[in-house]
């Protein structure tokens, strides 16, 4: 009966607060006018309790409707996702994509189509990069959306520090799991890759093995005394020589034969060896 006696006077301040047409009443603005009326007439605790809770549950559907008049942001955000998830495909799906926040005070007219997703010139599939976002009907808009694939992989990395001209050890190296996404010069999967060869710059304790920084090992250096091997059908012949220029294995150098003085090209095979075929 209390509730009852009251209720009808709330709800004319509640109107109150609805006139000028404003989009929303919510159930904050209610309280702020009901609740000096209940506490005046001194409702009881629990009857005034009860009372909001019924308020709140009978807020205009309106008020509690979502927008439909602006595209959602939160649905652009999880189509970037799915684009760069599919975009890297089954050899190398990301294990960790961050979508960023768009600026909530963006109000883009609702798409009527799919969303046309796209990587603009210059951007990668992994690591920091932007995907375009465009809408073509029935208002066409165009947003750029940044985003981070973390793409994890088995790499090879140092196990202490190394100075330049260092020879990698087998215990120099080892392969741990790291981001590869951000690696735009590559990486090595195999510790095999990188032994024995030498590098052409310092690196510090757990650093990735950039290839670009990785030489073959010279076997030859230049002025050195060598052994040039030449061979003509079954027949090996070795004579003493000497290295023109450094090299390592496999490559191709100039060497001086020391018994006849002429200049020949050969083959590293072997540390202080060279091949000539003949």
């Amino acid at each position: 009966m209390f509730l009852a006696a009251h209720l009808p006077m709330c709800s004319m301040r509640r109107n109150a607060v609805a006139l000028g047409n404003r989009p929303r009443v919510t159930a904050a603005a209610w309280y702020r006018v009901c609740l000096p009326v209940l506490q005046t007439h001194r409702l009881p605790s629990f009857a005034m309790l009860v009372l909001l809770v019924i308020v709140g549950n009978s807020t205009p559907a309106y008020a509690r409707s979502v927008d439909n008049t602006v595209q959602d942001l939160q649905v652009i955000r999880t189509s970037v996702r799915d684009f760069l998830f599919s975009h890297n495909g089954s050899l190398s799906t990301p294990d960790d994509v961050y979508v960023g926040l768009i600026d909530p005070r963006l109000r883009l007219s609702p798409c009527g189509d799919v969303l046309d997703l796209f990587l603009p010139a210059g951007s990668a599939a992994v690591g920091n990069t932007t995907v375009g976002v465009r809408c073509h009907t029935p208002a066409p808009w165009l947003i750029y959306v940044p985003a981070r694939v973390r793409l994890y992989r088995p790499v090879v990395v140092t196990t202490r520090a190394l100075p330049r001209k260092s020879v990698l050890a087998k215990t120099d190296i080892k392969v741990e799991r790291r981001d590869v996404g951000g690696l735009t010069a590559g990486y090595l999967d195999d510790a095999a890759q990188a032994a024995g060869r030498v590098l052409s710059r310092p690196m510090a304790i757990g650093a990735i093995v950039d290839p670009r920084a990785l030489e073959n090992q010279r076997l030859v250096r230049r002025g050195d005394r060598i052994t040039i091997i030449a061979k003509a059908g079954s027949l090996t012949v070795q004579v003493a020589g000497k290295s023109l220029m450094d090299g390592a294995s496999g490559e191709r150098i100039r060497v001086k034969n020391l018994s006849s003085g002429r200049v020949v090209e050969g083959s590293v095979t072997g540390s202080g060896m060279v091949s000539v075929a003949r």
